[in-house]
């Protein structure tokens, strides 16, 4: 009562005070005891709950309570602790305590699954099965563990699991879920025709989206092991066309194709499913993803560039919003393709309008300008370099860039590299001119090498900011 009134003051430490001293000097015997030890997991003192409930079960002389016991600290020690190990410890204490409890069974190979020991997990299901004589519903729910135990896990028996299997078929002949896990289960270790045939029985032949899982078994059973690869192909292709954002379908065809007469052969399917499955139509985005992978199989991979670059353009043109990576990998085409190059360029230079900060579109651009001729290179990298001009964020010098651009002579490839470099400039203030200079500067050097007066005054002689004699005469 004290602890009570304690927590409605909000005196916590208090009341756990108080509580605890409740469990030394209540008997165990008291039915109050239960009540503290549900006070302390609401507060969390799992270390002297789990001290006083051993307490407990050694003076405890009724079996059925120490199991109960030994039940209430596996629930501490999993929950609470998280120290699996030792749970499972007390559930065995507990089956052992009182061993019509069937549930601790599934609970101790609930358990044992987590921590990895397989083998105590389907023997505990094997037991439970076994001994506790549970019914066929309850049996039936036992599927999906037995499954992933034995087919699933090193070490299992799955023959043994599907005649247990077939003989829980025998007895329910309607239920459909044992149907499902008798055909997997003849699907990874039995027969393969038996689990095609199983399968088929359960399914709508509609395809009904529920079923989807069990229809990609049935095609990767033709495929793989009933040796029907035309039959499990054009199944696999209906489904698609059905559910095209599921990407396993896709990356299971995409896999069956591996030669170039293959490749182009998918490419061809590909396109026509695109064309005729309305879940495909209906979705501009997914039009645009399968057009932009079969453009890419035509040209990186067959090289047929021409078709890849339509193929591009079509996505391009499927939706009104923009797509910058279909706009890229349609100017890398470009580039590929006779008489191209320049709108390939026009499309690079829009790219990088919009993003300067794309060093692989800015070299592609630059190799464009490499293959032309040298009044057109002339032309289009002082078009490639305006483009960099605006942007600080690259650390153009744009005072002593921009007359460059307006010079009559030409400009040369070794200039823009030098202007337009990737990698950003450090342009901090020259010690001695107080000019902007990157840090590879004769004055920068020197002056960092020493500290010494004359080194300084030399250093300012040498600046690269101010110009000697002949550059002057030169310039003049």
């Amino acid at each position: 009562q004290r602890a009570w009134v304690l927590e409605k003051v909000k005196q916590h430490e208090n009341a756990l005070v108080c509580v605890r001293q409740a469990c030394r000097e209540t008997s165990y015997d008291d039915d109050l005891r239960f009540k503290l030890y549900q006070y302390l997991e609401r507060s969390a003192d799992w270390d002297f709950l789990a001290e006083q409930i051993r307490l407990h079960i050694i003076e405890e002389k009724d079996r059925q309570i120490q199991s109960e016991l030994w039940r209430r600290l596996a629930d501490i020690y999993s929950n609470g602790m998280n120290n699996l190990e030792e749970s499972l410890k007390c559930l065995n204490q507990a089956y052992q305590c009182d061993n019509s409890q069937g549930d601790v069974l599934c609970r101790i190979s609930e358990t044992a699954e987590k921590i990895g020991e397989f083998d105590i997990a389907r023997r505990a299901l094997d037991d439970y099965i076994r001994y506790h004589a549970p019914s066929l519903d309850e049996q039936l729910k036992l599927q999906p563990r037995l499954l992933e135990l034995h087919f699933y896990k090193p070490g299992g028996d799955p023959l043994r699991i599907i005649a247990y299997f077939d003989d829980l078929l025998q007895k329910s002949v309607d239920a459909r879920d044992c149907r499902i896990y008798l055909a997997k289960a003849h699907a990874m270790a039995g027969d393969p025709a038996r689990a095609a045939q199983l399968i088929l029985s359960v399914v709508d032949a509609n395809i009904a989206d529920e079923d989807l899982d069990l229809w990609c078994l049935l095609a990767d059973l033709y495929l793989d092991k009933l040796d029907e690869p035309k039959q499990g192909e054009e199944l696999l292709w209906k489904l698609f066309q059905m559910f095209p954002e599921r990407e396993s379908i896709f990356t299971r065809l995409n896999a069956l194709y591996t030669t170039p007469a293959e490749r182009k052969l998918f490419v061809a399917n590909l396109e026509q499913s695109v064309n005729q499955s309305d879940a495909i139509r209906s979705n501009h985005a997914l039009v645009r993803k399968y057009l932009g992978f079969c453009a890419n199989i035509l040209g990186q991979e067959l090289g047929i560039w021409k078709e890849a670059q339509d193929l591009f353009t079509r996505a391009l043109e499927v939706s009104n919003e923009p797509s910058a990576d279909l706009v890229k990998n349609r100017a890398y085409a470009r580039c590929r393709v006779p008489g191209e190059a320049r709108c390939a360029y026009e499309e690079f230079c829009q790219l990088l309008t919009d993003d300067p900060f794309q060093v692989d579109i800015y070299r592609a651009a630059f190799d464009i300008c490499k293959r032309n001729r040298a009044t057109d290179r002339e032309r289009i990298l002082k078009q490639l370099a305006q483009v960099f001009i605006p942007d600080a964020g690259l650390h153009l010098d744009a005072t002593s860039l921009r007359p460059k651009m307006m010079d009559s002579r030409p400009l040369s490839d070794e200039v823009l590299l030098k202007h337009l470099s990737p990698r950003p400039l450090q342009t901090r203030p020259c010690p001695s001119c107080r000019a902007p200079c990157a840090t590879t500067c004769p004055a920068r050097q020197t002056s960092a090498a020493t500290k010494s007066k004359t080194q300084k005054s030399q250093a300012s002689s040498t600046c690269a900011h101010k110009p000697s004699a002949s550059t002057a005469s030169k310039a003049s």
